[in-house]
């Protein structure tokens, strides 16, 4: 090949790589966790498989105080599973902590997945022990993300169409903007509508959020970050996406925030449950639908004499 030829064939190659779309699917990697992130959490084991985590940023993280929870669950563990809770009484609305603790949970965060109007209906895919709830709504984008968990307890976060009820799955609750996909930041939020608007409205202002990421050892961590509080400054959807992958997380959406954001536990030998993020309303707003975690193990243990 002469030289000439040589260099018209590198010119199109290069072309062709700076031509490439950046558009909002475009994953973005970032850099590794600030120094110091994986210390001082402090870490509760609520039963084999589950362990609760809490820290306080005072500045490190994002340049501005932040306060997280998260829930580690171990889904190849064989007795612990997650699910969707859902209000008993249509049209209603119940705090987390009442939706899990009627459950029989052992740790709950909220979630959206109702219409802003009132009475509140349900608007998005819903699926609880492969019942059909709710199929997935039509908001003119196209497909949306939704997390679910699979017969064999394989957790997955995956695009669903219009009218979908994702038969793979057996649980299963839309997300509210993809932050993290297959390791990398994820921007699709921007382009995402919803019952509200559209995630671009929120994605780059703080509140506190409530996120659910899968790590590529099939655990999951659902986070309660607090916000809009002069001790906790919230998380744009590009932080949040930033802490999951901190956190190891490989893909991961926002699955709701606001007033709304809690996180609920009930330790090992307590009857009771209590609530372990700072809600910004001051106390739990009431929500039609929730994620419980669940042991077996827990189960047996309040059974016995």
């Amino acid at each position: 090949m002469s030289s000439r030829l040589l260099s018209f064939s590198l010119a199109i190659v290069l072309v062709g790589l700076v031509g490439r779309s950046t558009g909002a699917d475009e994953p973005r990697r970032v850099p590794s966790a600030p120094e110091g992130f994986h210390d001082d959490w402090k870490v509760k084991t609520l039963a084999e498989g589950v362990v609760f985590k809490k820290r306080y940023f005072d500045g490190p993280l994002f340049d501005s105080q932040q306060r997280i929870c998260v829930l580690d669950v171990d889904l190849n563990h064989s007795k612990v599973s997650i699910r969707p809770l859902l209000i008993s009484k249509p049209g209603h609305a119940e705090r987390t902590s009442e939706l899990a603790a009627k459950a029989g949970a052992i740790a709950a965060v909220n979630h959206w997945l109702y219409s802003s109007s009132r009475p509140r209906i349900m608007v998005d895919l819903l699926k609880i022990d492969g019942k059909v709830i709710h199929r997935q709504a039509d908001w003119g984008t196209g497909a949306t993300y939704a997390f679910g968990v699979t017969p064999k307890n394989k957790a997955l976060i995956q695009r669903v169409p219009p009218d979908s009820t994702w038969p793979e799955v057996t649980q299963a609750s839309v997300g509210y903007g993809l932050v993290l996909l297959d390791g990398a930041l994820s921007n699709v939020y921007q382009q995402e509508k919803f019952n509200f608007g559209t995630a671009a409205l929120f994605q780059g202002r703080r509140a506190p959020r409530t996120g659910v990421c899968i790590t590529a050892r099939n655990r999951v961590l659902f986070i309660a970050g607090d916000g809009r509080s002069s001790s906790a400054a919230g998380l744009s959807l590009e932080e949040l996406g930033k802490l999951m992958l901190w956190l190891g997380g490989q893909d991961g959406v926002n699955l709701d925030g606001g007033g709304s954001t809690t996180m609920w536990i009930r330790e090992k030998g307590q009857d009771r449950g209590h609530v372990v993020n700072q809600p910004s309303d001051g106390s739990e707003r009431p929500v039609i639908t929730a994620w419980g975690v669940f042991s077996q193990d827990a189960m047996e243990d309040k059974l016995q004499p």
